[in-house]
């Protein structure tokens, strides 16, 4: 993970040194939670937290 997806999990509160399965957890619900527009579409936030997502699903 680069330290811009470090510190934007920071930023989120959300621990970055936690394993990956508790980060895919958390970012998945934090996704359905407050990233998804009035459109159904993802925000930007929502955005970053995919591509984390896909950084932690290459594994």
């Amino acid at each position: 993970m680069t330290d811009e997806q470090k510190n934007f999990l920071l930023e989120l509160g959300i621990n970055a040194s936690l394993d990956e399965v508790s980060l895919i957890e958390i970012l998945q619900e934090y996704v359905q939670m407050h990233c998804i527009n009035e459109n159904d579409m993802l925000t930007e936030k929502g955005e970053k937290c995919v591509d984390i997502l896909t950084f932690l699903g290459r594994d």
